[in-house]
């Protein structure tokens, strides 16, 4: 299976919140998947992630960076999409400190409208890896993921 990254937006909070919205800067296509990473701190449960065109998203990893801090890689497959493509991240458990990278990626190939198998998980990182101005901190979180 093959990947192409088309798009990507990043955001974070700047102290902690309730929620972090990260709104895609075209777009989206119909079809095409949605990566994304989020690091939370303190851990306090598993945030709800949500989008404006009701795509389900699905854990492909978590790991924890330190006592306090978690990262985990989430997709949802074969989108529903269109402008001002928004994901959000809502704190479950008190305000978090939250960092997302969101990426829509194409299918090509055979596989077009099969969806994401998890062991497709490397080639989700290498896109968002490529993709972020945070390269070092990404690098990092695949690293611990793929432990």
């Amino acid at each position: 299976m093959q990947l192409q990254s088309l798009q990507n937006s990043f955001g974070v909070t700047p102290s902690p919140a309730a929620s972090l919205v990260v709104t895609l800067p075209n777009p989206t296509v119909v079809g095409n998947a949605l990566s994304l990473y989020l690091r939370s701190s303190p851990l306090t449960g598993t945030p709800l992630l949500t989008d404006n065109f009701g795509n389900k998203f699905k854990r492909m990893g978590i790991t924890n960076l330190s006592p306090t801090q978690s990262a985990s890689l989430w997709t949802a497959e074969i989108i529903r999409g269109g402008a001002n493509h928004a994901v959000t991240a809502t704190s479950q458990g008190g305000p978090q400190t939250m960092e997302m990278g969101v990426v829509e990626s194409s299918i090509i190939g055979p596989e077009r409208g099969k969806g994401i198998e998890h062991s497709s998980t490397d080639i989700l990182f290498e896109i968002l890896i490529q993709q972020s101005a945070q390269t070092t901190l990404l690098q990092r979180i695949a690293t611990a993921l793929r432990a």
